[in-house]
């Protein structure tokens, strides 16, 4: 490496014709100048330069060095330009992981429509019920839904979307007479997520910003929030759905909307990269696209 760039900087001697002069254009020093051009002539074992009181003479072989060293100089102006391209233009292969629930109902339409615009990225568009917690290097984009903070320090996640939820049953759910309340509603049968096991806990909040427990008693669990509506409709119990997804239900009649005056706790969607590698331009372009569909959601 420092041979080419030795070419290089002979290259730029000769076009400014002094070592002065060159040193000026390229912003070093001349002792530093000339001792990269003792080295070279060192490293070719001839002299490509005469030095005089009038200045420096190229040597024929010196003619001949130059011209290999404007090519070696043009070289590598080009694979900088070539890489400085890539990275303004979004190409190469582009690898995402997306939950089902959220690829059908936002981001499958992004990955369709970013595919569409940017026909030098080749997608890989993958949808997982389960995402991984570790490995993120063989992911560029990870949509990921948290309730909580996000431990795992070797990856950058942005939050993208804050996902209300709603508390939804079937019209034929008759756990308690009358109309619901919290107090009646505490051990009641649901839908639970799957996790670790430990007792389902709801965390409610009403509208005066306060905080409220409801203990459930689980039939099911699941981490497919499609089989959690499926269950609700089916009146398994009790279930916390997206409003997004909980709407459309609640309107055709499939579901109702329990205690309207209490909200489950929002989840937060990230968009999630691993710190030990450069986003590229494609990633950064995803990125953009899945936060500007998230503000338009």
């Amino acid at each position: 490496m420092r041979f080419a760039d030795d070419l290089i900087l002979f290259a730029h001697l000769v076009d400014n014709g002094s070592y002065s002069a060159t040193a000026r254009a390229l912003g070093v020093q001349k002792s530093f100048l000339s001792r990269r051009i003792a080295a070279l002539e060192t490293a070719l074992g001839l002299n490509i330069l005469q030095r005089g009181a009038n200045g420096i003479r190229v040597t024929d072989l010196g003619n001949q060095v130059y011209a290999n060293a404007c090519k070696v100089r043009e070289n590598r102006d080009e694979a900088f330009r070539i890489v400085e391209e890539q990275q303004r233009t979004p190409s190469g292969v582009l690898n995402v992981v997306c939950p089902p629930l959220l690829s059908e109902m936002l981001f499958g339409d992004v990955a369709v429509a970013f595919a569409a615009s940017h026909p030098k990225v080749r997608l890989n568009f993958e949808v997982r019920t389960i995402l991984p917690t570790a490995g993120l290097d063989a992911y560029d984009v990870v949509i990921l839904p948290a309730t909580g903070g996000l431990p795992d320090a070797d990856f950058v996640a942005r939050r993208i979307l804050l996902a209300e939820y709603r508390l939804v049953a079937s019209p034929r759910w008759q756990p308690v007479s009358g109309k619901a309340s919290l107090e009646k509603l505490q051990g009641c049968v649901a839908i639970g997520w799957a996790h670790d096991g430990a007792p389902e806990i709801w965390k409610l909040t009403d509208e005066g910003g306060n905080i409220h427990e409801l203990a459930v008693s689980p039939t099911l669990r699941t981490n497919d929030l499609a089989l959690a509506a499926r269950a609700a409709i089916a009146g398994l119990g009790l279930a916390r759905l997206p409003a997004a997804q909980a709407i459309p239900h609640i309107a055709a009649g499939r579901l109702v909307h329990i205690l309207p005056d209490y909200q489950p706790h929002p989840v937060s969607i990230y968009a999630a990269y691993s710190s030990r590698r450069a986003v590229t331009a494609a990633g950064r372009a995803f990125l953009a696209a899945l936060q500007e569909a998230a503000a338009k959601a």
